[in-house]
């Protein structure tokens, strides 16, 4: 579905949070369609270079700003918020593991509502 998403960017084993468009460039007038990520706190060159782009949740359909200032704005904005949403995400995988230890004497697989499987390992 065209529009922005929150996503989190691996870059030589280490995440980032980034926001990623999927639109055809409306503000600019684009033709056809591009993938677009922005890294948050990233700087460097890319090219030629293996990244993983997770895509998370999507934010909002693709839109025309009146200005390439409100465009960056967004972006920006966008990439909080997935910043955000991913420490959400890391603090609840903490809460669940720490909930989990101790209270399991074996080795296995919970399921959980998100359908991510948590191994458990005894202490």
């Amino acid at each position: 579905k065209p529009g922005v998403y929150i996503t989190c960017t691996t870059v030589e084993g280490k995440k980032y949070p980034s926001a990623t468009g999927l639109t055809n460039r409306p503000t600019v007038n684009g033709r056809g369609y591009t993938c677009e990520t922005f890294i948050l706190g990233f700087s460097g060159d890319l090219y030629h270079q293996n990244v993983q782009v997770e895509f998370h949740s999507f934010l909002f359909e693709a839109r025309k700003f009146d200005s390439l200032q409100q465009l960056g704005d967004m972006i920006y904005s966008s990439a909080v918020k997935a910043k955000e949403h991913l420490e959400n995400m890391e603090r609840q995988e903490e809460t669940v593991s720490m909930a989990v230890d101790g209270a399991y004497s074996g080795v296995g697989n919970i399921e959980l509502a998100s359908s991510k499987n948590v191994e458990l390992i005894p202490t």
